[in-house]
């Protein structure tokens, strides 16, 4: 019988034909594990590329989401305030009405005026109203109405700015968030026309049945309530803004990650069937490997 005796060319060979399909199966294992196809761009330079460039534009949609989320929250806040400074002041309004009727005695007109010095100072405080540490009628401060309890009556004055609270909610949609408390309040239109002091002087001829005093302070309360009224329609059409951005994100981003998964993403059942096919290789391929290393003719003559 003659022995074949396997060159070092052959082993060689059978080594480096080992080492390929052991690399194969473990690149194939590790897709199946991550379920990407690209480990390393080297993998596939153009659909790392575009799986690079679809995730950039995925961050930044999903920044844009952030913010709107944000202006949702803003704008909500918003609107909660002024609907109830809107149902306040029509009760002030009902009570302004009810004190000019002539069956009210001096205690009736007390409890009138009483209402109504409550009810301002519930108007005060949703002035006050915060969002995320800053007034939502206040710009950028914290407080946007201050009251001076030194004086008699009390003295109101604007504690925030006149600063516009911007979102980007897409890449073309940027708008205002937030109410300016200075014009919607009154403190625009000089000394005393403010809401609050309206509604001081309202209470003081209420008490007094002072029939000119309430009409005057009626006159000048519908013009701020005609304020409120103006910016819930402000911060109603810029939700209606926000909601529509943030669907239009929503399906961006949909879309985006489809075709990033169509890029980057194994098939599984492929990918599958090329593993048991390279497990199979390998296997061969050991197997070769352990054939071709039969004892040698030198080990024969010892």
């Amino acid at each position: 019988m003659t022995l074949r005796v396997p060159t070092s060319t052959t082993y060689s060979r059978l080594e480096r034909g080992l080492a390929v399909s052991l690399s194969r199966v473990q690149v194939l294992q590790g897709q199946l594990a991550s379920q990407s196809r690209i480990a390393k761009l080297s993998d596939d330079p153009v659909g790392a590329a575009t799986g690079l460039t679809l995730r950039a534009q995925e961050t930044n949609w999903a920044a844009y989401q952030r913010t709107a989320d944000d202006a949702t929250a803003n704008l909500g806040t918003t609107e909660g305030a002024l609907s109830t400074s809107s149902t306040l002041l029509i009760r002030i309004k009902e009570l302004a009405v009810n004190a000019v009727s002539g069956a009210n005695d001096s205690t009736a007109r007390a409890a009138l005026g009483a209402e109504i010095s409550d009810l301002r100072d519930q108007l005060v405080g949703i002035a006050n109203t915060p969002h995320l540490g800053r007034a939502v009628f206040g710009g950028h401060r914290a407080t946007a109405v201050a009251v001076d309890t030194s004086t008699s009556p009390p003295t109101y004055s604007f504690a925030g700015d006149s600063g516009k609270v911007s979102r980007q909610v897409s890449p073309s949609v940027t708008l205002t968030v937030n109410v300016d408390g200075q014009s919607l309040y009154g403190f625009d239109a000089g000394q005393g026309a403010d809401l609050f002091s309206v509604l001081d002087r309202l209470e003081t001829a209420v008490r007094g049945g002072d029939a000119a005093g309430i009409a005057t302070a009626q006159d000048e309360l519908q013009v701020r309530t005609s304020a409120v009224t103006s910016a819930l329609g402000q911060i109603g059409a810029a939700t209606n803004r926000v909601d529509s951005a943030t669907e239009l994100g929503r399906t961006v981003l949909d879309q985006l990650t489809t075709q990033r998964s169509q890029v980057e993403d194994v098939d599984l059942a492929a990918t599958v069937l090329r593993l048991q096919a390279a497990e199979n290789g390998y296997t061969a391929a050991l197997g070769a490997v352990s054939r071709a290393n039969l004892p040698s003719l030198a080990d024969f003559l010892r």
